[in-house]
């Protein structure tokens, strides 16, 4: 499997997680059926929502959002993040707006930084086994 293949796997993998939290609140959940949609990952009653997956920046405290899906990232109506843990607690974060990340250059990107401390956790997940196919799956060397 590429790292592109991974990476897209670790993304359906919370987008799935998040939609399925999301139906205990909501009635009608649909995931985007365009995987390159510019706008959203899902509507859930009529409200966008993106999801990314991500191992947070730990020297930053703070998730890195690339230049290239920062537009979508502050644009829809719900953000959230879904950790990949280094145990097997899965932590989805919602960071609400106004949102202000911060840019700074990493990885060769003029990145947008989300702190961990400018979130509300919206739920946490144990299950064992999607925690360790996440761990497995990231190209992250700080798991």
């Amino acid at each position: 499997m590429t790292r592109n293949e991974r990476i897209k796997e670790i993304g359906t993998i919370g987008e799935n997680l998040v939609r399925n939290l999301l139906l205990k609140d909501y009635k009608n959940v649909i995931l985007s059926e365009n995987k390159f949609d510019s706008i959203k990952d899902m509507i859930a009653d009529g409200q966008t929502v993106e999801v990314k997956t991500l191992v947070p920046i730990r020297i930053e405290n703070a998730f890195c959002i690339g230049s290239n899906q920062i537009t979508k990232c502050l644009n829809v109506d719900r953000f959230m993040i879904v950790k990949i843990p280094r145990k097997d607690n899965i932590t989805i974060y919602e960071f609400k707006n106004p949102r202000k990340p911060y840019r700074k250059w990493f990885n060769g990107d003029n990145c947008y930084f989300f702190k961990l401390t400018e979130h509300n956790v919206y739920d946490t997940i144990h299950n064992e086994s999607i925690a360790a196919k996440l761990r497995a799956l990231s190209p992250s060397n700080f798991l």
